[in-house]
């Protein structure tokens, strides 16, 4: 059974690849900026971004701790 490709999904997968494959430049650009600016680098954890994305487990966690040894220090 052969699933048909939409352009609607041809243009999600398209749209999510660019944003993904820009988000890390990006953040590594706004790290070099605020670097310049203050003097100090802004370490960007994994666990940092699911803060401020909203996820209240990110800002407690007490479980997948694993994740949590990514977390700068």
């Amino acid at each position: 059974m052969a699933t048909e490709v939409t352009k609607f999904d041809r243009s999600f997968h398209l749209a999510s690849g660019v944003l993904i494959s820009l988000s890390a430049p990006a953040i590594l650009l706004f790290q070099v900026n605020k670097y310049l600016r203050m003097g100090t680098w802004v370490a960007i954890s994994f666990l940092d971004a699911l803060a401020m994305a909203g996820f209240k487990w990110a800002a407690n966690p007490t479980d997948w701790l694993g994740v949590c040894l990514i977390r700068s220090r």
